[in-house]
């Protein structure tokens, strides 16, 4: 979280890239590997992956839920339609 004055409140704090956070390097981010990635980065990775909806007044969990959730639909495209036919 950021301080009022845009400081970071804990400078000792380690960061981690996109690149590292996918520690499988198989491109598909688990809920772990993007809670370890700062708001920003997940705007980021929003904006890569064509995530809609998602802006900075979302909180952390909610870019995360909504990263995941475009993840699978990426992952399972028929999965949201009925398979009767």
């Amino acid at each position: 979280m950021t301080a009022l004055d845009g400081s970071d409140p804990d400078p000792e704090a380690e960061t981690v890239t996109l690149e590292e956070a996918d520690a499988n390097n198989d491109g598909v981010y688990s809920e772990e590997e993007l809670r370890a990635l700062t708001k920003a980065q997940l705007l980021d990775l929003a904006g890569i992956l064509n995530v809609e909806s998602v802006t900075a007044s979302n909180t952390k969990a909610q870019i995360i839920a909504a990263i995941l959730a475009a993840q699978e639909s990426a992952l399972n495209p028929g999965a949201d339609q009925s398979q009767e036919g």
